[in-house]
This record gives C-alpha cells, structure tokens and sequence, in this order.
C-alpha cells in the first residue's frame, strides 16, 4: 500500500498512514492480515507491504451470489473473531466494509 503523491506531502495524511501501518502491524490474528514491511521511498512516499492472500473481495462473493449458508456463517464468525482481537487491543477499524473483508 502506497500513499498517493498528493497525499504524501499532506503532513496529516501521512501521519494518519503511518499510524495505519504501525496499527496494523503490531496486530497478530489468524483472520487479520499481516504487515511485512513498511517504510520510505526514495521518492519519500511512504509504504507498507501486507501479506498476499488468494481469494475475492466479500463484497464481490455477494454479488456473485458465490457463498453458502454454512460459508456465511464461517465468514461472520471469522470477523467477529478478528474484530474482538483488535478492539481487545484498543484498534477500531473504522472502515468495516464487504470490499474491505477477503474470502
């Protein structure tokens, strides 16, 4: 993830997507991705690398009409898992979303 070169040199902005990055980091749950690398470009843009993980969008698995009742329940259960893990460590996500959830 790379903040965008307007953004970059928006002091808030870039705040905001450090403590993003540093957030996200210092998270270590199964249903959360991880972040294995962050830092600055030589154009000072700064950056972070999260784990690849195959799979959809939940938000495009809807539309689709892809899931079952039982991988439904799964996926609910999974983010309720993940949701608990960060707010047990005082994160909020602020940006719950289909688009923002793989399956």
């Amino acid at each position: 993830k790379l903040l965008i070169n307007e953004l970059s040199f928006d002091a808030e902005a870039r705040k905001r997507f450090e403590r993003e990055s540093y957030i996200i980091a210092r998270l270590n749950h199964a249903n959360i991705i991880h972040v294995i690398d962050r830092g600055i470009t030589g154009d000072e843009m700064p950056y972070f690398v999260m784990e690849f993980v195959e799979g959809i969008d939940l938000g495009t698995a809807m539309k689709s009409r892809q899931l079952g009742h039982g991988h439904k329940v799964d996926i609910i259960v999974q983010i309720l898992k993940a949701l608990a893990y960060a707010h047990g460590n005082n994160v909020i996500h602020r940006d719950i979303k289909p688009d923002n959830i793989l399956c």
